[in-house]
């Protein structure tokens, strides 16, 4: 949403003003009970205990569960309570939010004034969302590094309207949102202590991020729940398996640092453009599915993949065209190390980049030179079998034809057996 400037019409100050104008009137009656009790609490405190109850007023444990909020300076507050005296203590409720921390301004069409409808609550010790229905108008809200859990996400179920929310760097351990915010786009929940997904629809969702939990098993991702997930980012986790339905809207699958041995599980992801799967323990990728349409970058850097003849298991993708094998086994062995680039390049001609670089004409070039297998030692390397199936172990030579290079293809004459997985390798 692109912020409206009024800066022409009104000066800084008249814009906090307008801003808040309508909202000061909805509180009218709240405030004006909120000034009597102030007003009645001074006349007391001119006697004896006068220090007492300006202490009182300020200590860690205000009791403002009653107290109505209202605007003072273009900020909204709770009564009696600075921010200067809680800024730098656990808050049970959000009891000052500075006007700075306030964007995206535009018209808002009930209120008949302009309002922000973004907030950044970041980074404010909160331990709670209580008040926040105060700010119903809200459509982005900013309350990562904080101290909530769970049970604070129930605090909002007014923002109706929320399209954008940031929780990430909290203790939370489920994602337990109301039901009302079914106009969600963006919800970021990384950097938390989440072990599963909860089955709740969120029927406009977008953006997923649920990086650096501790979720080990991927459940209720599917088309039902979330039918219009378009990215999902679930790195630095202990995810082993990729098998189970996944919503087949996905366009971009970030899954890097699991346990993540096989490629198995990915079937019906026809729009999948990128897929990241950087820092896991892949030995092989003849188990990817060929449902992958449209993917156009993978990222395999730092697996374990010890054959470098996998890789001519991607010539099915035709619309790959950026792929990073770097910190793999292959691209580490003193035979291949030099030579794997221009190999990778003469299987897949598709390629426009490879290990984050451009590649060249001259890398081309390179690949259609006749000795770009190498010599009797290379011939040797790659005619042996060291591939390895799912569960680590070695296969048989007529396992490894699957994946022979061409050049070994003419010199031992043999042909490719047809595949009759059920992945579906044939093509």
């Amino acid at each position: 949403m692109d912020q409206f400037d009024l800066e022409d019409d009104l000066s800084e100050n008249e814009k906090v003003a307008e801003i808040y104008h309508e909202l000061e009137k909805a509180l009218n009656s709240q405030h004006e009970a909120v000034k009597a009790a102030e007003e009645e609490g001074t006349e007391e405190g001119m006697g004896e205990n006068s220090d007492e109850t300006e202490t009182a007023h300020s200590a860690e444990h205000v009791n403002i569960e009653e107290e109505a909020m209202y605007i003072r300076d273009g900020n909204l507050l709770w009564p009696r309570v600075e921010f200067k005296d809680r800024e730098k203590i656990p808050r049970t409720r959000i009891s000052f939010v500075p006007a700075d921390r306030f964007n995206h301004y535009g018209w808002h069409h009930l209120l008949n004034t302009y309002v922000p409808f973004g907030c950044d609550l970041s980074k404010m010790q909160l331990l709670s969302l209580q008040g926040i229905d105060f700010l119903w108008f809200l459509t982005y809200v900013d309350a990562s590094e904080n101290l909530l859990r769970t049970h604070t996400l129930g605090q909002l179920v007014h923002l109706r309207g929320l399209i954008a929310l940031k929780v990430d760097n909290n203790q939370l351990d489920n994602i337990m949102l109301p039901h009302t915010l079914t106009e969600l786009m963006y919800l970021d929940v990384a950097y938390n202590a989440i072990e599963k997904i909860p089955a709740r629809e969120l029927p406009n969702l977008l953006t997923l991020r649920l990086d650096a939990n501790k979720i080990k098993k991927i459940t209720n991702l599917t088309k039902r729940y979330f039918p219009k997930l378009k990215f999902l980012s679930m790195s630095i986790n202990q995810i082993s398996s990729l098998r189970f339905p996944w919503s087949n809207n996905l366009v971009y699958l970030y899954l890097g640092y699991n346990n993540i041995r096989s490629l198995e599980g990915l079937d019906g992801l026809y729009k999948l453009r990128v897929l990241h799967l950087r820092g896991n323990l892949i030995m092989s990728i003849n188990h990817l599915t060929t449902d992958l349409i449209c993917l156009e970058y993978l990222n395999l850097r730092d697996n374990k993949i010890a054959d470098l003849r996998c890789i001519e298991y991607l010539t099915r993708f035709e619309y790959l065209s950026e792929l990073i094998v770097t910190g793999n086994p292959f691209t580490l062995h003193p035979v291949t190390r030099s030579t794997y680039k221009a190999i990778i390049i003469k299987w897949l001609p598709q390629l426009t980049r490879l290990n984050k670089q451009d590649i060249s004409e001259g890398m081309r070039a390179e690949a259609e030179h006749p000795d770009v297998f190498g010599g009797e030692e290379a011939d040797e390397f790659l005619g042996r079998s060291i591939d390895f199936g799912e569960g680590g172990e070695e296969l048989d030579s007529d396992d490894a034809s699957v994946v022979m290079p061409p050049a070994e293809k003419e010199k031992t004459k043999t042909e490719r057996p047809k595949q009759t997985s059920k992945v579906g390798f044939n093509k």
